[in-house]
């Protein structure tokens, strides 16, 4: 089983009197199988606390650890082969190439890992045919609906097996049934694949679909499970 432990994380902007505390002293564990959902609202620092796990930020204080592993400490070079090996990514934006199709979008993490086009190619149509999209394997982004791309997207954050799958406001561009299902891909991704997954939203619909809630409120957890601390 895979463990991902946030320890004692801050990020701190700036210096003396224009300082600003974004995160303070955040502490968890998320388990493989399981789904954490962190919530709270605009300048809460959620999304600070997602980059942070993603090794996109370095804390100011803090670590975080995969299996034991401190991802914080690695140099510039080991952080990005972490990432491409260890870590997906899943966009409020979806962020997805416009000049490329939907396969050609989830062949790029396969490419960069070094396999050869024909086999990455083989590979995205699968993954594309597991969330249902095999028929939309070669529109661009702008001919595909909303939940066709954010699937396409959860697609190329899964194709090189990643241990740790983050996912920043998945449903803000969605109508709710929509976005609901996209939560629910996610959640079944983690339990059937042994995925550590992990969301940040305001979305407080989505609750239900988690194994775990996390509140955050100026950069503090405030509740754990719907617990006080």
């Amino acid at each position: 089983m895979s463990i991902l432990i946030a320890e004692n994380l801050t990020k701190v902007y700036g210096r003396k009197g224009a300082r600003l505390v974004a995160l303070d002293q955040v502490s968890f564990e998320a388990k493989s199988g399981e789904t954490t959902l962190i919530m709270g609202p605009s300048g809460s620092g959620k999304t600070t606390l997602l980059l942070l796990l993603g090794t996109l930020l370095c804390p100011t204080a803090g670590r975080v650890l995969l299996d034991g592993r401190s991802l914080s400490d690695l140099k510039v070079g080991d952080l990005s082969s972490a990432r491409l090996q260890t870590i997906g990514f899943v966009f409020q934006h979806f962020n997805l190439l416009a000049s490329l199709t939907a396969i050609q979008n989830v062949m790029v993490p396969r490419l960069a890992a070094g396999l050869g086009k024909k086999e990455a190619e083989r590979q995205a149509a699968v993954m594309l045919d597991r969330f249902g999209l095999a028929k939309r394997q070669h529109a661009l982004p702008a001919d595909l609906s909303g939940g066709e791309q954010q699937r396409v997207a959860i697609a190329r954050a899964l194709m090189n097996s990643p241990t740790l799958l983050l996912a920043d406001e998945p449903t803000a561009n969605l109508d709710s049934r929509t976005g609901h299902e996209i939560v629910q891909t996610l959640s079944r991704t983690a339990k059937e694949e042994g995925k550590i997954v992990i969301i940040v939203s305001h979305d407080p619909r989505i609750q239900d679909i988690a194994d775990r809630v996390i509140s955050l409120e100026d950069g503090k957890i405030k509740e754990r499970d719907g617990r006080k601390l």
